[in-house]
């Protein structure tokens, strides 16, 4: 609401009619309208006369176009009026296509033979053929496919989807078995629809159809010319996957792994379409020390899942568990804690817990030096944390190794308070104190022996004598 404060009188018009889409108007006293025309003046209302008008008086709308054309509707191809009668199926035919988009295939062939029982001469046929065909291929019916695709490619070889068909029809042969025929219309899909995104399909079938006879080489030569040749992503991320799945498969990890992460980068929801060979991709990875991308793939998938998936809470765990096993502590902590916090008493929580405690600490790649810097890091960063707790006692340990026996005493009353996580504190701040007096006693301070003695109640045997 805009409230408007006058200086002067002021008229508000309401402009409910939109003169460049209206042809009618008419005299509407309205409280609410999107557009008001404000009028200010002194005195007088200028410009426009107001005449009052009678309540009994009727309020006809005012016609603003002159000259009104003639209205036909819709023409059949041969120029003559289609009427409401004859286009019934036009309802049935956009039912078959929601259907189709909501993957209710069967639904979809129901209704297509249905309406061809009630209107065999049907204007949409070529459509409802096309989407039969698309159906019975979605439903692996690949006899169905290649008996329609003949129907379709004899009666309609000018239609807008002939390329889709051929690759459908080439894909249904070489499942079949029937490689030579898949291969008459692989060629024929290659060279008639150059550069058609459904010829880049055809690629990726062909790849499949060798793949599945051992001719992976050759398979892999057209996942690739699917991929640099396409610019749709599903082409892009189905070859991509394709390649991952058949690397891996033949010990070649780190071009697999390129190509997976290359799906994780565009178009990650598509590892969810093949949730099964997924999953083993996924595990393959693993398996290989691959943990990067294992976990990649697995972080796709759970954003596509709920928690109500069966596959939920191990996947997550997976995650986490193979994110520790990598550089990337950070995000695996953030992991491990998902799944704590989800799962709390879950089959798993045993197994992420001691991942989580030891997520910064097996570095064996660090010197002594790094490893005291990285300790005093977490102790800052994970204040009030288990993590904290277990890099201050992992420092107390390396420092009793290193016998800098004098710096962990003076950790004692930190190291104290973890008392009730770790079982070996006053193990350790006794040997440091029993190491504190070795280095006194060699230096010649037995004065500082006997404070040490006196402070942690060690009793001093003969051979301090």
């Amino acid at each position: 609401f805009i409230s408007i404060k006058p200086f002067y009188k002021i008229k508000l018009v309401s402009n409910i009619f939109d003169l460049t889409k209206d042809d009618a108007v008419f005299n509407a006293d309205v409280e609410f309208s999107n557009r008001w025309t404000v009028i200010g003046y002194k005195d007088n209302f200028p410009l426009i006369k107001k005449e009052e008008k009678s309540n009994i008086a009727i309020n006809f709308p005012f016609y603003l176009d002159k000259d009104k054309m003639p209205y036909v509707g819709s023409l059949d191809l041969k120029g003559n009026p289609v009427y409401i009668k004859k286009v019934e199926d036009v309802t049935d035919y956009l039912k078959i296509k929601k259907y189709y988009s909501q993957k209710r295939y069967d639904d979809c062939l129901e209704l297509i033979n249905e309406t061809f029982t009630s209107y065999p001469n049907t204007l949409f046929k070529s459509e409802l053929i096309y989407y039969k065909i698309r159906s019975f291929d979605k439903l692996k019916d690949y006899d169905n496919v290649i008996g329609n695709s003949k129907d379709f490619l004899r009666e309609y070889s000018s239609d807008e989807n002939v390329a889709e068909i051929l690759a459908l029809m080439a894909k249904a042969y070489a499942k079949i078995g029937q490689n030579i025929d898949a291969d008459y219309f692989f060629d024929r899909l290659f060279s008639e629809h150059k550069n058609n995104v459904y010829a880049q399909w055809g690629f990726i079938y062909k790849g499949e159809m060798l793949e599945s006879s051992g001719g992976n080489k050759e398979a892999i030569k057209y996942y690739k010319k699917a991929l640099f040749e396409t610019k749709n992503l599903e082409v892009g991320a189905s070859a991509a996957y394709h390649l991952s799945n058949l690397l891996l498969l033949n010990s070649n990890k780190k071009d697999a792994s390129k190509y997976a992460m290359k799906i994780i980068n565009a178009k990650p929801a598509y590892f969810m379409e093949d949730l099964k060979t997924s999953l083993n991709m996924m595990d393959l990875f693993a398996q290989k020390n691959e943990y990067n991308s294992a976990a990649a793939i697995a972080d796709a998938l759970l954003n596509q899942m709920g928690p109500t998936y069966d596959e939920y809470e191990g996947l997550l765990k997976d995650k986490g568990l193979w994110l520790s096993k990598t550089n990337n502590k950070t995000e695996a902590l953030k992991a491990l804690n998902s799944y704590l916090k989800q799962f709390p008493d879950g089959d798993y929580s045993e197994d992420v817990q001691t991942a989580k405690d030891s997520l910064f600490f097996d570095r064996s790649d660090l010197n002594v030096s790094a490893k005291f810097t990285e300790y005093d890091k977490l102790i800052k960063q994970y204040a009030g944390d288990e993590i904290a707790k277990r890099a201050l006692y992992e420092k107390a340990k390396l420092l009793l190794d290193e016998k800098r026996y004098t710096e962990l005493l003076m950790l004692k009353k930190q190291l104290e308070d973890l008392e009730g996580s770790f079982k070996d504190i006053d193990l350790i701040i006794k040997e440091a104190a029993m190491g504190s007096m070795q280095q006194s006693l060699e230096n010649k301070k037995c004065d500082n022996v006997l404070v040490i003695s006196n402070e942690y109640n060690i009793t001093l045997s003969d051979k301090w004598d």
